[in-house]
This record gives structure tokens, sequence and C-alpha cells, in this order.
């Protein structure tokens, strides 16, 4: 604003008293612009740990329908990502595949807690003094992060076969020359797949997925668990005492740089739920529709639990729940002792 140079002092005065308000007005809207965009983005950031930390109890809970019944199978690699064998929690085997199937947390033959294996000795596929799977043992921790191929990764081609369009010789012609499903560890140009790679992955981590989320279980009773949910980077580990205790992998160098204070800062940031669930040995369907049939039709050869060849050549096939399913869900208040 240019005042003239005739106007008197007053006028002049008064202009710079104008533009100073004007400017200190400005001012102030951006400053609460910005303190409420800070805000916004506060709040965003706790629904969002919130929504990771609630999406890691469906995790959690899919690992204990899973392993209950399917077992372990532990995967080991070299810093290079070469594989280098797998053990069952019980006895390391270099190079050699071991895969126990399992009979439940409470075991069906006997009802004892499990899992055990299908072999003689019926021990717990986990061995040793106070450690996951067994009863008041040590918690299981999984950060969860998303490797570069996951194990048995297929391509997300939907349409490997596309019909010839017009002019082309085979033009409409379904001659399905591709496999329908192909695997990620396929060469494209030779149809050849890596059975290895497909097999086992690659296991190195994306960039940019490590330290959003994990969950951890601890074996309370025969089956029952409590699921402590996170989001944030500490891995999952309790407390600085859980960190330094892991002398197996090192966590405190590894991850937080031998900064208690770093991982204290993470802790403050972090969300934590913990819930207490069940699990039980009944199975049923996943498919909400079979079920209403059967409010009609009392008659499980045409829907619900198909048990013999026939009812399944005569119906179609049964998508069918085989690794139990989740009793109840009871969300914790506050965190248990033991957990």
């Amino acid at each position: 604003m240019t005042v003239p140079r005739n106007s008197s002092p007053r006028t002049q005065g008064v202009v710079i008293i104008l533009v100073v308000g004007i400017v200190s007005l400005l001012a102030a809207v951006t400053l609460a612009f910005i303190v409420r965009a800070r805000s916004a983005a506060e709040d965003n950031q706790v629904i969002l740990r919130q929504t990771q930390a609630r999406l890691m109890l469906y995790a959690g809970c899919s690992y204990i329908l899973e392993s209950g019944r399917i077992g372990w199978e532990t995967d080991t690699y070299d810093s290079s990502g070469n594989h280098l064998g797998s053990y069952n929690l019980a006895v390391f085997n270099p190079g050699v595949l071991n895969r126990d199937q399992a009979y439940g947390w409470v075991d069906v033959r006997d009802g004892s807690p499990g899992p055990k294996r299908k072999s003689a000795d019926a021990s717990y596929i986990g061995q040793g003094t106070g450690i996951f799977p067994q009863i008041a043992g040590k918690a299981a921790r999984f950060p969860m992060a998303v490797r570069q191929q996951p194990p048995f990764a297929l391509k997300m081609d939907p349409n490997p076969n596309p019909l010839k369009g017009w002019g082309d010789p085979n033009f409409g012609i379904p001659l399905l020359l591709n496999p329908s499903v192909q695997p990620q560890a396929m060469d494209p140009t030779t149809m050849n797949v890596d059975v290895q790679q497909f097999r086992y992955g690659n296991p190195s981590l994306l960039s940019g997925t490590t330290g959003l989320a994990w969950f951890r279980i601890y074996r309370d009773g025969p089956a029952t668990f409590i699921i402590t949910c996170g989001a944030g980077g500490t891995m999952g580990y309790k407390d600085w005492a859980e960190v330094l205790a892991d002398t197996a992998n090192n966590p405190a160098q590894t991850y937080f740089l031998n900064n208690n204070s770093l991982f204290d800062s993470l802790l403050a940031q972090e969300a934590r739920l913990w819930y207490r669930i069940e699990w039980s040995p009944a199975i049923g369907h996943v498919e909400p529709w079979r079920m209403s049939i059967n409010g009609y039709f009392p008659n499980y050869a045409l829907a619900g639990f198909q048990s013999t060849a026939g009812d399944r050549s005569s119906t179609p096939p049964s998508a069918s729940n085989c690794v139990g399913t989740i009793q109840w869900v009871q969300r914790l208040r506050y965190a248990p002792t033991d957990w």
C-alpha cells in the first residue's frame, strides 16, 4: 500500500496500523489453520492405529484356528534369504521339511491339552519349558509385515487365456494354452515353475510395511488365549526388559539401536488392545446362504455338514471350516497380568 506523500502524519499512522492489523489477522488465521491441520492429522493417526490393532484380532484368531489342527512349519533363512530348513519347534532338521498335523488345542482323541503330533509319542508340537504353545508358557510374538513374495504366491491375472480378436485365425476359440492359475515363480516365456521359489517365496520384507502392526498370543488355558493386538513400532515386545531378554534375535540392536528412549517413544505412540478368546473344535460352513437352506429342508445331504461321498456327488460341494471356530471373544478393559 502506497501512502501519498502529501498526506498527514496522522493518516500515515492509521494506514500503518491497518496494515499491521491485517497482517496480524492473517498470521493468526494461518497459525490456527496449521494447528487444526496438525490436530486432525494426529486424530487420524489414532484412528489408523486403532483400525490396524483391531485387524490384528482377526489375524490372531486365524492363527489359533489354523495352527491348532494344521500344526506348524517354521522356515528359517540366512541373511541373504536362502532357505536353511524347517523345524517343528521340537527338533531342528536343516533342509528337512517337518509339517506335523495336529488334533486341536484340546486333543480330540483323549481330551488332553494339545496340539499334539499324530505320531506315537503324541507329544506337544512345541517342546521345552515355558514356551508357546504350552499353557502359561511364554507368549508368541508375531510382527506383521509384507514379504516381497509370500509362499505359494499366484499372479493376479484373471484372464491368462484371452480369446483372440476379430481377424485372428483363432478368433473366438478357447485354446487354453496357458495355465489358468499362474504362480509368481513361473517364467512366462517357458511356463516353467521354480518349485523352490514357489514353495518358499522371497522372505525379504517390503519397505514401508514393517513396524506397523503386530499381535501376540498367550495361552492361559487348554483352549483359552489372550490376544494382544498392537499398532506401532515396538514389534510386539511388552517392555524394554523383554527386549533385552530376547538374546536370540538381539532386538535391542537390530530394531531399537540400543536406545531405551527410542523404544519408550514408540510405546507411547502405540495402540494396544487386549482380548480373551476361546477356541472350539466345532466346525461348520462359511457360506451363510447354505445354512438358510436347512431352514426349509432339514436334510444335511442338501446343505450343512456333508459327510459322505454320495452327498458331495449329488449336491454342490460345501466349503466346510475344518479347523474349529472361535466360541467367544471378550474385550478386556485393562491389560491382564500375564499376556
